[in-house]
């Protein structure tokens, strides 16, 4: 009888263990998804905190990406450009023709006009002559042609106006062909057609230096909203990130994950 009696308190014991054990897996579901929800919430209010942070800088990037696209500009990509006929044209006063057409851009595409005077032999052996340069970035090709054809050396400062240079040559080996040169004009234009262009793709070199370029302007325009953010603005990153983990702080479920193991080890005890 005494036997029976253990055996029925000792089953009444294990009953109630496992209600209890059972309720305390109800309470730890309960909070576990309570924090499921708390760390969602938490997590989009930092997120949206954080793209608050971002978005000017984001905002610069994209609206200078997008200048640049527009400008045929693009960073890290070989756009696709135009390239006119380029004409480099020199013509002397001798009858020398000179004519070069490239569609890359010529290193120094200033045109110029140029006089030069006859070699004249000096005492002491060497030879000198005038040179004179002066500007024809008001002249057009017509009138250029006109006072190279003309031979109008006589009257050059009346038709271009001062020479923006003068200077003496002096040489002491020259050939008999350049002793015997007349007084001369040399004039060098350069043209651009840009009736017939040709599309080609970018060098690798002109990406890396619009990209290296691209950077530094970006670099350039992010110090406004820096100088915004650190100057004017009143938020702060840091302080709103642990108002936000203050207002919605997680569930410590810890206890009840304790209570859980100590009642499942009493559990275990009982019944073996």
């Amino acid at each position: 009888m005494k036997d029976k009696n253990n055996s029925n308190k000792k089953e009444k014991i294990i009953n109630e263990l496992k209600e209890e054990i059972n309720q305390i897996k109800d309470d730890i579901q309960n909070e576990t998804s309570k924090n499921s929800k708390i760390s969602l919430l938490r997590n989009t209010k930092i997120g949206l905190c954080f793209l608050r942070l971002i978005t000017p800088y984001v905002g610069s990037a994209l609206i200078l990406f997008y200048a640049s696209s527009l400008a045929n500009l693009t960073p890290f990509k070989r756009d696709m450009k135009k390239e006119y006929l380029n004409t480099m044209k020199e013509i002397d006063g001798l009858g020398n023709v000179k004519i070069v057409e490239q569609y890359n851009s010529f290193k120094n595409s200033s045109s110029s006009f140029s006089y030069f005077g006859r070699w004249e032999k000096q005492p002491d052996g060497f030879y000198t002559r005038e040179v004179k340069e002066y500007s024809i970035t008001k002249i057009n090709e017509e009138t250029l042609l006109s006072i190279i054809e003309g031979n109008k050396i006589s009257s050059l400062d009346e038709l271009l106006g001062e020479p923006i240079a003068e200077k003496i040559e002096k040489q002491n080996n020259l050939s008999e062909t350049e002793i015997n040169k007349p007084a001369h004009v040399l004039a060098i234009t350069y043209t651009k057609d840009k009736t017939n262009p040709i599309v080609v793709t970018e060098s690798v070199e002109d990406n890396v230096g619009t990209t290296l370029l691209w950077f530094f302007i970006l670099i350039l325009i992010e110090l406004m909203p820096l100088f915004y953010r650190c100057e004017i603005s009143s938020f702060d990153y840091k302080y709103a990130i642990e108002r936000i983990k203050e207002r919605y702080p997680m569930v410590d479920i810890s206890d009840l994950e304790l209570r859980l193991k100590i009642k499942e080890d009493n559990l275990k005890r009982l019944v073996r």
